[in-house]
C-alpha cells in the first residue's frame, strides 16, 4: 500500500523529514520520506501515522484509518439437508453458519434468512412468492405454505461481516415427487351429514 504525505508544509517554507508509523506500534521507526509504501500481512483495520518535522525540531502528525485485505464470509446452511422434501403444513427446522477470515466464525446477529417460493407456470418460467424472513438468528423453524403445482421453496441464508460484505448460500426444497402433498387433511362432513 503506497503512502503520501506530499500536502504537508512548513509556515517558514523549510525543508520537512518524514517518519511513520504503519504497524501501529506507537514507534515512528517503520519508513522515512514523503511517499512510502508497506505491506500488510494481516487483514483487518490498521492506523498508519506520519510525523512530520522541521529543522527547529517543531513537528505534526496524521494518522488515517485503513482497511485491509477484507475478504467477505462464507455461509453454510447446516440443515436441511440436500434431498430433503416437505408437505403442506410440515415444519420445516432450519439452521446455519458463517465463518470470515478477518472475524472468524460469525455471531447469530449476522445471518438473515429467507424463505421463498417459487411458482413456475411452466418448466422455465418461474416467479418468486417472498414467504417469511428471519433476522439476526443461526436457525428456526417455519411451516411449509400452501400454493398452486408446480411450485418448490428455497430457503436462502445471508451472512455478512463487520466490513459489510456478504455471502448467500441457497436450498431448494422440494416436496416429494416434486408434487405438494398435505401430509394432516382436515375431515369436513358431507352435507346433510350428521356430526
Amino acid at each position: 500500500m503506497s503512502f503520501d504525505a506530499t500536502g504537508s508544509s512548513d509556515p517558514d517554507g523549510e525543508t520537512l523529514t518524514f517518519a511513520w508509523d504503519l504497524d501501529g506500534d506507537g514507534a515512528f521507526d517503520d519508513a522515512t520520506g514523503a511517499q512510502p509504501s508497506w505491506t500488510y500481512t494481516q487483514g483487518g483495520t490498521h492506523v498508519a501515522s506520519v510525523e512530520v518535522s522541521d529543522p527547529q525540531g517543531a513537528t505534526d502528525t496524521a494518522s488515517v484509518t485503513i482497511t485491509v485485505n477484507n475478504t467477505g464470509p462464507t455461509a453454510s446452511i447446516d440443515s436441511p439437508s440436500a434431498g430433503f422434501t416437505w408437505a403442506v403444513g410440515d415444519a420445516i427446522d432450519f439452521s446455519g453458519s458463517a465463518t470470515d477470515t478477518e472475524d472468524g466464525t460469525l455471531p447469530a446477529s449476522a445471518l438473515d434468512w429467507s424463505l421463498i417460493l417459487h411458482h413456475c407456470d411452466t418448466p422455465t418460467s418461474c416467479h418468486e412468492h417472498p414467504i417469511q424472513e428471519f433476522e439476526g438468528t443461526a436457525g428456526s423453524s417455519v411451516l411449509a405454505p400452501d400454493h398452486d403445482y408446480p411450485s418448490y421453496l428455497e430457503l436462502r441464508l445471508t451472512a455478512t461481516d463487520s466490513g459489510g460484505l456478504s455471502d448467500t448460500a441457497s436450498l431448494e426444497l422440494q416436496p416429494p415427487d416434486g408434487r405438494p402433498v398435505v401430509r394432516h387433511p382436515t375431515r369436513r362432513p358431507r352435507r346433510g351429514a350428521q356430526r
